[in-house]
Order: structure tokens, then sequence, then C-alpha cells
């Protein structure tokens, strides 16, 4: 290939690359897993093409990079130390958070149009749309019955960190765009998704998305935020002194909806945990394997768990007396951390949250450098998705959820790019 050529075909590599990930937003507001997993594949392949035929240098921060390797290497371990006593959902959790750690550093690699980084929170707002549409219709279904939980395209708990993460982004374009056509479309979209986030009755996104609202009102005009947290504090208690509100609340009570105590469950989760720790906490008890360890320790769960699905055959009685029944019971132990160093060990811990730390840092460094002032709406969107997983994964074990982590990586790529380290090293030197 001669280098005319060879330079012809690199432009219209990097014009697929940017096309692509402008489609992306659409991708992964869509319920099919077929999809994302294509353009996951398309990002990591066109990338891998333009570094091998364009003998590309790879630019990246170095510590971080160490440090997702090592993190990559201890989740390896943990998987390959199951053997082949591994069922579906393991091998798909497994291969899910290769693939979004892939991607993200692929789209590290890519040359970014800025108009992509102009439109990328505008396409995740207007397409958060469309998991918004499909839960209003299933609760439409159900009468917008407060005793019914929106399922969406998966479970409660995952679907709406799935819709919450895309709604950020309307959050974004309604204080950093400057075209008063996306700020209402998105104002317009952020208030029905949010009805929609009270009708899957999740309670940390419903606590956050205000909250990040807020914080970004008062990032970009203090007065402003301020004016906007009294409204919406004042518009709360009207609420609930006008309004029937006990209903919205059941799920903040000691029992859930079903009679069980999902409080106490909870810290039934957490005390075998740290009995797991205890025995185990040096090389863990391998990748996603909580519920497969807890069956070998309490053969009751073989009566109501299905072991290659994650679910349950039947339910488990919801009294005070199968607490630990159910606690056992539990896929994962609702806690990243905890959850890290149960099954990766105490070494696949400390790669985890170095790289978690230092995946932050870098954002706040971009965020808050000068010369990247025309990109402070990505680097934003950045920072809320990432405290956004985050805070979540304090109260869930939201490293599983892989599309809600290939939407924060997808961003995360895009703000840790290459042309801000290779700015950052110019301007240094």
């Amino acid at each position: 290939m001669s280098q005319i050529s060879k330079e012809k075909f690199l432009n219209y590599l990097i014009i697929l690359q940017n096309i692509v990930l402008l489609a992306t937003p659409y991708i992964l507001s869509k319920p099919s897993n077929y999809g994302r997993n294509v353009g996951a594949i398309v990002i990591i392949v066109l990338t891998l093409l333009y570094i091998l035929i364009g003998r590309k240098r790879l630019i990246f921060d170095k510590k971080l990079m160490i440090l997702g390797l090592g993190y990559v290497l201890f989740t390896s371990l943990s998987f390959f130390k199951l053997g082949n006593n591994y069922n579906k959902e393991q091998l798909n959790a497994y291969k899910g958070i290769i693939t979004y750690l892939l991607v993200g550093f692929s789209i590290t690699q890519i040359e970014i149009d800025d108009r992509v980084y102009k439109w990328t929170p505008i396409l995740f707002s207007f397409f958060s749309s469309f998991p918004t549409l499909r839960a209003l219709k299933e609760w439409h279904i159900n009468g917008f019955s407060m005793n019914y939980r929106i399922f969406g395209d998966s479970w409660p708990s995952v679907f709406c960190m799935e819709l919450g993460i895309l709604v950020l982004a309307s959050i974004i374009v309604i204080f950093f765009e400057k075209s008063w056509y996306f700020k209402i479309m998105s104002f317009v979209l952020l208030g029905i998704s949010f009805i929609a986030i009270i009708g899957v009755q999740a309670r940390i996104t419903i606590l956050l998305i205000p909250s990040f609202f807020i914080l970004t009102a008062v990032l970009k005009n203090y007065k402003l935020g301020i004016t906007i947290l009294v409204t919406l504090i004042l518009g709360f208690f009207v609420i609930i002194a006008v309004t029937d509100s006990e209903k919205y609340f059941k799920r903040f009570d000691s029992k859930d909806s079903d009679g069980s105590y999902s409080n106490l469950i909870r810290l039934e989760i957490y005390k075998r945990n740290i009995e797991l720790i205890k025995s185990d906490g040096i090389t863990g008890i391998g990748f996603f394997n909580l519920r497969n360890k807890n069956i070998k320790d309490d053969v009751r769960l073989l009566e109501y768990v299905d072991l290659e699905g994650f679910g349950f055959k039947k339910g488990i009685p919801g009294t005070k007396e199968n607490l630990k029944l159910w606690g056992y019971s539990a896929t994962h132990s609702h806690n990243n951390i905890l959850e890290t160093l149960v099954t990766q060990g105490i070494l696949g811990l400390i790669f985890y949250i170095l790289f978690v730390i230092f995946i932050f840092k870098d954002l706040l460094v971009n965020f808050r450098n000068k010369i990247f002032t025309k990109y402070k709406a990505i680097f934003w969107l950045g920072i809320l998705m990432f405290l956004y997983v985050f805070l979540d994964g304090m109260i869930d074990t939201n490293i599983y959820m892989i599309k809600v982590n290939q939407i924060l990586f997808f961003v995360l790529g895009m703000c840790l790019n290459k042309k801000f380290q290779d700015k950052k090293i110019r301007n240094h030197e």
C-alpha cells in the first residue's frame, strides 16, 4: 500500500470510527444485547486496524493502564479459578467486563471529531426517550399502580441504572448546550424520564438525579442552583401535603411489596460476606460466585434457586425465620468493594480501588484544565456518570451491569481520549 493510499484509507477509517461513535447512543438505548455487542466489536476492530495499519503510537496514562491491566488480570484469575464450574450468567458477565474495558480503551485512541463531542450528550438525551417510553408503556398496562414495579428491559434495579445513566445527559444539555431547542427537549425528557424512574421505585436513582441536577446548576450559576434547591424542597413538601404520598414511599419501609424484610436481608448478605472474607479473603471465592459458594454451605437453597440462570424456581417465604436463607440466595454482595474482595481477593480489590481512583483523578484534571474549556460538557457528563455508578455501587453490585458500564466507559473513553493526554504532555513541555 503506497503512502498516499494508506493515508487516504486511514482518513476514511477515522470518518467511519466517528460515525460509529455517533451511532452508539442509539445502539445503547435499545434493549437488544446483540446490537450492543456488535457495536462494541466494531469499535475495537476499527481501532485495532487504525493502530496497526497506521503504526500509530499509543498515547495513554501509563499508571491508569497498569492499574486497568491489573484489574483485568485478577478478574480473569477469579474466573479461571471456577474451572468448568461456571454458568451462562458468569460467562456473560466476564465477557461483558472485558468488552466494556476494551471499548473504553479503544475510544481513548480514536481521532474524535469535535462535533462528536458536541452531539454525544444531545443524542444520549434524545435516545433516553426510548427506554422511558418502554417503561411508561409497561406501567400503563399495569394501571400506573404503585404496587407494581416497572421491570423494563431486565430487572428493576438494573433497568433503573440503565435509564438513569442515560437521563444524566439531559442535565448536561440543559445547562451546557446553547440551543434553546435542545435545552427544552432535554428538560421535557428529563421530567418524563423521572416519572418512569418513580415507577421503577429506584430509591438511589430517585435521590441522585435531582441531586446531580442541583449540583450542575450550582456549578453553572450558584444563585440559580440554590433557587432550584429551595424550589424542589418546597415542591416535595407540597406533594406530600396534598397527595396520598405514602404509597410512593412504600419501598422505603422495612418491608418490601412482597412482605419480605429487604433491609434485614441485606444485613444477612453483609454478614455472610464477612464470613467469606475471613475464610477466602486472600484469593477470593471465584468470579461472580457468591450463590454457588453459599449453596455448598446450605443445600436448602437447591429447592428454591435456579443455578444456571441466577433466578428462582420458587419464592422463598418472606418470614424472619428465612432471613438467613434469603441472604444466602443473593447472587452478589450488594456492594462493589465487598464483591471484589469476596470474589477476587485482596490484590484484586487493591487494583480495583486504585483503578477507580485514578479514573476519577484524570476526569477532574481534564475538567479543571483551562486548555480544555470547550470540552467541559463531556467531562462533566463523565464525572456525573462516574459518581452515579460509584455511589450506586455502595449499595448494589453494578460491575456486572454490562449495559450500564458500556455507557459509562464509552463516555470515559471520550473524556480520557489521547488528544487530551497529548495536549497535556505538550503543554507541560
